[in-house]
């Protein structure tokens, strides 16, 4: 899978002995699949300074972004690593650890020789993330694409950990991310949709 391989580099075996180290203290966790340029991950992580703040991403670059955009803000409750989520959950995550994760404006992936091998919000994924988040946390989705919404909708809905929650349930529900501010001044539909565990 895209980004496994980071884990393993001298990098990723650092960034992760850090992860186990917050993961075995008692502070609450949030973790943002896929966070892009990081405008939500920092804001949140300033927002909720009582809460460990945890971005998974795929892209080194965006890493390192959201590193600064943390610094820029003075804030120390997060934590930005290079990987893919589906692995690192399984791997580093105990059952139950995560009280909130955020998937927010995916890529809808239309070509169909992609769509199967890359989607992020997939049946696969929600068996991870019943794994991971405890009872009572909240699994949070937000998309400009009706279609993956729908579908999204559909899984998690049909998955036996997961039943639906108002948007409002989970911190930084009312923090836009950059795709969001865009969507809203051109006055585009956005999907929020969220679950309890």
């Amino acid at each position: 899978m895209a980004g496994s391989d980071a884990l393993y580099s001298p990098d990723g075996r650092a960034r992760r002995a850090r992860l186990a180290e917050l993961v075995a203290s008692p502070r609450p966790m949030s973790v943002e699949i896929g966070f892009g340029h990081g405008h939500f991950l920092a804001a949140l992580a300033a927002a909720e300074p009582d809460l460990t703040v945890v971005g998974m991403e795929i892209q080194q670059g965006w890493v390192r972004m959201a590193e600064r955009r943390a610094a820029k803000l003075g804030v120390t409750n997060l934590f930005a690593l290079k990987a893919d989520a589906r692995v690192l959950l399984t791997l580093d995550i105990p059952p139950g650890r995560l009280s909130h994760v955020h998937i927010l404006f995916p890529d809808p992936w239309w070509k169909p020789k992609h769509h199967k091998k890359r989607r992020l919000f997939t049946p696969e994924l929600l068996d991870v993330l019943a794994r991971a988040i405890h009872p009572g946390g909240t699994l949070t989705l937000r998309t400009d694409v009706e279609a993956y919404a729908r579908s999204s909708a559909a899984m998690a809905e049909a998955h036996p950990a997961f039943t639906p929650a108002p948007p409002t349930a989970a911190p930084g529900h009312d923090i836009p991310t950059r795709r969001e501010r865009r969507c809203q001044s051109e006055k585009l539909p956005i999907a929020r949709l969220s679950w309890g565990r």
